[in-house]
């Protein structure tokens, strides 16, 4: 063999060790990130969060970044769409509060396209009345040829002494101060625009504050308890939910002192939530009947309506389902601005009466969404049984209470978008609703009332909770997850509920992975 011959054997023996070194070691690589991977999964999900012995100090940061929420582990593909969240969050320049979503340019970034596109679950706090977004809240009115506006309204004013916003009139009674809506809009007597935005808490006039204006907002909408009317209003309603991609809705319906337009109203979101599954089958709803704290002496009024929703939860099914009909009734609340409203404690024997009349009736209260430090309505909610808790803020100055919560799987509603409006939380990167999850207690997103704070339902929320959070994909997955396991759904329906949103979930991930 020539020098020449030898020396191509020579490279071509060390050329095949290099590679076979190279494999070797990128084995090793890969082997030893999966082990610590495992490694570090199965502690951030074990009881024993604390034991980070045997890892390293990188690994030891991984496991307490993570926290103890029961983060869903990525597949492959997902991790790639973590990757290009992460890549989208990194982009974003702007403030942390609801100011941001109204405006436009916002709407056409990917990261809210991207926030718009998640299968998001369940909607489990929100108030029925409020559940149209302004925008398609002016759409809703516009479909009317007969409803009229004052142009002489002050909003900087109270509503109380004004004549009413809307009016419907029969001919030849018409004020002088009204126009009608539609006709106004195209002669430029109206300023669309301008009127929509005043339904937003983020606009309100300096001379009111947050819970002045938003009671406000509730006198501004046109008041008409027509059956026909309210059906059109929540169909409306249910069609944005599935266009942002919510599947459930659990609406707050407030009751009145009249049954019968308690029942009217329950009807028209039975029959608006019918209509809908038709192009949706897959949409569920379920109602919470609710009622506004207030005073002492309102005690026995705010029992004879929870009494009678209790009558109501028997008797109203959902009837989608010929072969198991549910009860369309699945829960209570307790609502209203919690400063001004005597405590929780003053309704534990009401809420209990109630809960005997149909204990399959839950409970979710209101307790927490306050900047006072003397407040404990989150213990009364507790103590009262609560199986989930709306907005639970001061949660994060018991720290007691919160491993109950934890260890109890006790939910608490986050409302993002709700609680920078009203001033709780100015900064949403100081919200404490991120410490809950790396805490171990379940959380869900909830949109509140879209009316008052919102361009799109949930989509708004999702969008701030990533980018003031942090949150991965992994943490998207769990609380669209946990919206389905802690809604109030039978056990059946969240089943189908779950096979129906993982399929959502599999099609999303599948768009952004690619």
């Amino acid at each position: 063999m020539s020098e020449k011959d030898n020396a191509k054997t020579v490279n071509k023996r060390v050329l095949i060790i290099a590679a076979a070194v190279f494999i070797a070691v990128c084995s090793v690589i890969l082997i030893s990130n999966a082990i610590a991977e495992a490694k570090i999964n199965k502690i951030a999900q074990s009881e024993d969060f604390t034991n980070l012995e045997g890892l390293s100090y990188d690994e030891a940061k991984e496991v307490l970044l993570s926290g103890d929420c029961g983060e869903s582990i990525l597949t492959d593909k997902e991790k790639k769409v973590d990757e290009k969240l992460a890549g989208l969050k990194a982009d974003y320049t702007g403030a942390y509060d609801a100011t941001v979503i109204l405006d436009e340019k916002i709407w056409e970034t990917q990261l809210y396209r991207f926030c718009k596109d998640i299968p998001k679950g369940a909607d489990l706090h929100v108030h029925a009345g409020a559940m149209t977004t302004s925008w398609d809240y002016m759409e809703f009115l516009k479909s009317y040829d007969d409803i009229y506006v004052n142009t002489e309204f002050d909003f900087t004013k109270s509503t109380a002494g004004q004549d009413p916003l809307f009016q419907k009139f029969e001919e030849g009674e018409i004020p002088e101060s009204y126009v009608n809506l539609n006709q106004g809009i195209i002669s430029g007597t109206v300023d669309e625009e301008y009127l929509r935005s005043r339904f937003l808490l983020q606009n309100k006039p300096d001379s009111q504050g947050s819970w002045e204006y938003y009671n406000n907002i509730d006198d501004f909408c046109y008041e008409n308890s027509d059956y026909e009317c309210k059906k059109n209003m929540y169909r409306r309603a249910f069609e944005a939910y599935c266009d942002n991609g919510v599947m459930y809705v659990e609406p707050r319906l407030n009751l009145k002192a009249q049954k019968e337009k308690t029942v009217s109203r329950l009807n028209a979101l039975l029959d608006a939530y019918s209509e809908t599954k038709l192009e949706h089958p897959e949409f569920k709803v379920r109602v919470i009947a609710s009622y506004n704290k207030g005073l002492s002496s309102d005690l026995e009024d705010t029992k004879a309506r929870l009494v009678s929703a209790a009558e109501l939860s028997k008797e109203v099914m959902d009837t989608s389902d010929t072969d198991n009909p549910s009860p369309f009734i699945v829960g209570i609340d307790l609502i209203n601005e919690e400063d001004t409203s005597i405590d929780l404690d003053q309704y534990y024997d009401i809420i209990h009466a109630v809960t005997e009349i149909n204990p399959e009736l839950k409970i979710t209260l209101h307790a927490g969404e306050s900047l006072k430090v003397d407040n404990d309505n989150v213990i009364d909610a507790y103590l009262t049984g609560a199986d989930r808790i709306g907005h639970a803020l001061c949660l994060s100055r018991l720290p007691q209470l919160a491993d109950r919560f934890a260890e109890e799987k006790i939910t608490v509603e986050l409302c993002p978008v709700s609680n920078n409006v009203f001033g709780y939380v100015p900064d949403l990167r100081s919200h404490p609703g991120i410490e809950f999850m790396r805490n171990g207690i379940p959380v869900v997103i909830g949109s509140d009332d879209p009316l008052e704070m919102c361009h799109e339902v949930m989509t708004d929320d999702f969008y701030l909770a990533i980018l003031s959070w942090d949150l991965t994909l992994s943490d998207v997955k769990k609380i669209c997850q946990n919206s389905i396991d802690y809604s109030f759904l039978n056990e059946k329906d969240k089943k189908e509920l779950k096979e129906n949103w993982s399929k959502k979930w599999d099609e999303f991930i599948e768009k952004y992975s690619s």
